[in-house]
C-alpha cells in the first residue's frame, strides 16, 4: 500500500472543530527523545545523551470564523496555560492526538480568515486509529 500525503483536513482542539487550509503543509514531531553522542577520551567509545522533547505540530493553518468566535476560542485556550485534548485528521484518514496547547503566537490573516498556529504538548502524539 502506498503512503497517502496531503494537508491536515481537520483539527479538534478544546472541544471545537476547525477545518484547515487545503494546501497547508504542517510539520509533525511525535515527541520522544533526541540523542546526542558524547565521546570518551579514547574517541572510540562514548555515551548517548538523551534529552526529552515535546510533541509538536507546527504551522497548522486553521480557518477562523469570526461569527463563531474561533480566534477568541483559540486565544482563550492558549491563555489558560492548561493542556487540552487535540487531534489532527490527515488526508490519509489517519488521526493523531494527544494533550497540549498552542505554542507561541496565533497569527490570524484578514486576507483569508485563517490563523497559523503551532500546537505542542508533553508526552507523545499518538496515532488514534
Amino acid at each position: 500500500m502506498a503512503a497517502i500525503g496531503g494537508p491536515i483536513r481537520r483539527v479538534g482542539f478544546d472541544g471545537r472543530s476547525y477545518v484547515c487550509q487545503g494546501d497547508n503543509e504542517a510539520q509533525r514531531d511525535l515527541g520522544g527523545y533526541t540523542n546526542t553522542p558524547s565521546p570518551n577520551g579514547d574517541g572510540q567509545t562514548g555515551v548517548i545523551m538523551q534529552a526529552v522533547r515535546t510533541w509538536k505540530m507546527a504551522s497548522v493553518v486553521l480557518t477562523c470564523d469570526d461569527d463563531q468566535g474561533d480566534q477568541k476560542a483559540l486565544q482563550d485556550s492558549a491563555n489558560s496555560g492548561e493542556p487540552k485534548k487535540v487531534n489532527f485528521t490527515f488526508a490519509s484518514g489517519s488521526v493523531f492526538g494527544g494533550e497540549g496547547n498552542i505554542e507561541g503566537e496565533i497569527n490570524w490573516s484578514n486576507n483569508n480568515s485563517r490563523a497559523t498556529v503551532t500546537f505542542s504538548g508533553f508526552g507523545q502524539l499518538r496515532k488514534q486509529n
